[in-house]
This record gives structure tokens, C-alpha cells and sequence, in this order.
């Protein structure tokens, strides 16, 4: 009687630890959750590409709460994936999982949640124009989310500032605004703030000297607008996105531009992680292509 019962409560425990772990692993699944709305794309349950985010450290709960991400995904991230396959831009066998990756899931890097939050909501054009105007300078990057130009397959748009007044971009062809022959293009900040006021711009401010900075500045405006650093281009510039990271100077797109310029302009200083000649370079990973040391400081977004 007394070995039976032992095995009862023995058994009894078994099932309470079981029952007890299994709520345990569910509400660890729920903690990455701040919303029961779920729905699948391509058959890809939109909770669990989010989760694979979070555990890949792409994502983090705190900047990018659950909520807030499916709310980016449904307004802007699955809206331009299928406009960049109906485009004919990536593969035809590229899954949205993949062009998420590829993407980063729409996170820039630094963005807090609470920036975060107030890009869904709209921005305040006149304010931001001013502090965008009052903190650029000479050899910043700029990186713009929530856009995606029509002629690109990935999201977001880059540009670097050539002195503290203007700033040096490949913007695209498709509006017919420029052509794809002759495509880089050099505004004033002002001028250049309001192409894309409606969407939201960070700037970049790499850690190192005034001086590298300058010699950053220097070289993009050298290389993509004049051979003489003068007001009037003589560089003429073929958007493409077929075209090697290293060299070939002919053809860029907006973020090989910037890369190139930091690669190239910081000279001997291991600015840049190093990357094969053959490698595409995203607006959204510019951020996280500086070596740890150089780090930039963010500024915005705007």
C-alpha cells in the first residue's frame, strides 16, 4: 500500500512539473508578444518571423516592440516586397522571409522604440527641417527610412554631406526627375530635406577626427561630382545596381556611394569592415559597416 502510493505521488509530481514547465515555455513565448494578432505570409506565421528576429538580436523587444513591427510590416514592409517582385528587382524565387533578412526587417540600426513609435505616426516637417539643417556637417551619412525609391529592391535611401551646406546622393531615374545615364546628383541640405520629408532621416556621425571626416567629404565630392571640388559636376554617374563595391566608379547606387567614400576617404585608418569586391551594400546596414572604434554617434531621426 505504501509502495503504491509512493508511486502515485511520484507520478502525480511528474505530471505538475510537466504542466509546470510546458506554461513555463509558453509564457516565455508570450513574453516576445505584446499582441495576440497574428496572420501568415506565404505561408510564414508573421509571429514567428518576429521571434526569429528577436532571438537573432536583429530585433529587440524593447526597441521594436511586437505591435509596432507587424504595424510597419503591413504599411510598408510586405506593401514594397510585392511592389519590388512585381518590378522585376530581386529573384522571382525570393521568399519575403529572405528579402526580410535581406533587409534587416526593416530596423536601422539605434532607432529606440520610442523614435520608433513617432515614425508611424507622421513627422513634424518644420521642426525637423530645422534641426536636420542646424546638426549635419561635413562628412555625415544620412540614412531615410520608411521610403523605398521605385527602382530599388531594398528599403531606405543614403546620401553623404560633401561640406557642411550640401549633400551628394544617386537618387534614381524611374520619377524621370534624372536620368539613369547621368544619375548623381548634389542639393543644398534644405533643398535635399525636402525630397524626403515625408519619411524620416538619420544622420551619421562617424567616431574619428574632423580632419578624416573632411577627407571623407572631400573624396565622394572628388570622385562623384567634381575632379577640381568645383560647384560644377563633371563626374558623370550610371545608377546601377550591378556593379561591384570596390572600384568602378562609373556606375553606384546611393549606398554604394556613401560606402565607397568611407572606405576610400578614411585612408589607411581601418574605418570600414573589410568586404569582398563583389558585395551589395543596403542603406539600412551602412550603420553597422564601421569597425567597432568607429562607431558613428546617431543624430535624429528627422
Amino acid at each position: 500500500m505504501v509502495k503504491t502510493w509512493k508511486i502515485t505521488a511520484l507520478l502525480f509530481l511528474c505530471m505538475i512539473s510537466f504542466w509546470g514547465s510546458n506554461n513555463f515555455v509558453l509564457a516565455q513565448e508570450n513574453t516576445y508578444l505584446d499582441s495576440n494578432e497574428t496572420y501568415t505570409r506565404e505561408n510564414e506565421d508573421i509571429a514567428t518571423i518576429y521571434k526569429q528576429a528577436i532571438d537573432a538580436k536583429i530585433l529587440t523587444k524593447e526597441r521594436y516592440t511586437y505591435s509596432s513591427w507587424i504595424a510597419l510590416e503591413k504599411s510598408f514592409l510586405w506593401p514594397n516586397y510585392t511592389q519590388v517582385k512585381k518590378e522585376g528587382l530581386i529573384d522571382q524565387t525570393t521568399t519575403y522571409k529572405a528579402w526580410l533578412q535581406n533587409n534587416n526587417y526593416g530596423a536601422i540600426a539605434d532607432f529606440d522604440n520610442g523614435n520608433f513609435k513617432m515614425l508611424l505616426q507622421g513627422s513634424a516637417t518644420a521642426a525637423n527641417k530645422s534641426k536636420f539643417v542646424n546638426t549635419i556637417q561635413k562628412g555625415d551619412f544620412v540614412v531615410v527610412s520608411d521610403v523605398r525609391e521605385p527602382w530599388a529592391p531594398f528599403i531606405g535611401h543614403a546620401a553623404i554631406a560633401t561640406t557642411d551646406n550640401w549633400i551628394l546622393d544617386m537618387p534614381g531615374y524611374k520619377d524621370g526627375t534624372y536620368t539613369k545615364e547621368d544619375n548623381n546628383r548634389q542639393l543644398k541640405k534644405g533643398d535635399w530635406f525636402n525630397k524626403y520629408q515625408n519619411a524620416w532621416t538619420t544622420v551619421y556621425r562617424v567616431k574619428t577626427s574632423k580632419q578624416v571626416r573632411n577627407n571623407i567629404a572631400d573624396w565622394a565630392d572628388w570622385r562623384y561630382w567634381s575632379s577640381n571640388h568645383g560647384l560644377t559636376k563633371n563626374r558623370h554617374v550610371k545608377y546601377d545596381m550591378k556593379t561591384v563595391l570596390k572600384g568602378s566608379y562609373d556606375k553606384a547606387y546611393c549606398s554604394k556611394l556613401v560606402w565607397q567614400a568611407l572606405y576610400y576617404g578614411s585612408g589607411d585608418l581601418p574605418l570600414v569592415i573589410a568586404r569582398p569586391t563583389t558585395f551589395t551594400v543596403a542603406p539600412y546596414f551602412l550603420p553597422g559597416e564601421m569597425n567597432t572604434a568607429y562607431t558613428p554617434t546617431r543624430y535624429g531621426p528627422f
